[in-house]
């Protein structure tokens, strides 16, 4: 029988043979409008063009604590600053000096495990004397599960990811109106304990940019980008014998 040690090794070797070094990048975004039903491609079309004609204003960039921290410190405003330059390519419109936006933005970023997107129409019954069982309550789901790679995909959702989500939300119109978020785009990679933030947050707002005031059909749109410098690898571990000492 294996040790618990030799158990922990083969589960660790798993997980990065899982996330491994291909050369690519695999960004994943998830992006919905608030309050938005599903509608026709020209209709989403027609939508997103008439955000991109508001002005916005980004109020706030910054990082979630948690209990695992980023492998390098990130500058937020160097984040910011790139966030703008981003909404800026995508026809996104500025507020001026002393003006009122249309638009509010923030950031968030930072580690952690997300809710994952490929489980969020199935319902799990916990009632009676068996185990808990899942049902799908959506036919999508079932036509979604036939797809290819679909099974890895929703595994993958399952690690801890690194995160950029931004938000828009209406500029109040009076001090106690209530926020209102307008749209949401969350980017995603994994393996943060071995990938810097600060080499990848580019690439993510770059292929999340196209979906800010968009939303997709998909739980997760993804995108492979070459993959930039900034990640630790982690050798296989050997097992080295205490040195002899000489009589």
């Amino acid at each position: 029988m294996l040790s618990r040690y030799a158990l922990l090794f083969a589960f660790a070797a798993a997980l990065a043979v899982a996330q491994e070094n291909t050369g690519e990048l695999n960004v994943g975004v998830r992006s919905q409008i608030q309050g938005w039903p599903k509608a026709s491609k020209a209709e989403a079309a027609r939508h997103a063009e008439e955000t991109r004609k508001l002005t916005y204003g980004i109020l706030q960039v910054s990082e979630i604590p948690s209990v695992e921290k980023l492998v390098k410190p990130v500058d937020a405003l160097a984040v910011a600053q790139e966030l703008e330059r981003q909404l800026a390519a995508q026809g996104f419109v500025k507020m001026k000096p002393k003006t009122k936006p249309d638009i509010v933005i923030t950031a968030a970023y930072g580690r952690g495990w997300l809710p994952n997107p490929y489980q969020s129409e199935t319902a799990t019954n916990l009632t009676g004397d068996g185990p808990p069982t899942v049902s799908i309550t959506d036919m999508s789901q079932l036509i979604r599960q036939k797809q290819f790679n679909y099974e890895e995909k929703l595994q993958r959702a399952n690690y801890e990811k690194l995160y950029i989500r931004v938000e828009a939300w209406k500029y109040p119109s009076t001090p106690d109106e209530k926020p209102q978020r307008l749209w949401t785009t969350l980017m995603n990679v994994d393996d943060p304990d071995h990938r810097d933030f600060n080499a990848v947050f580019k690439e993510m707002l770059s292929v999340g940019a196209a979906y800010f005031g968009r939303g997709v059909d998909e739980p997760e749109v993804e995108t492979f980008r070459p993959l930039p410098e900034g990640r630790v690898d982690v050798g296989t571990p050997t097992v080295v014998e205490p040195a002899t000492k000489k009589p």
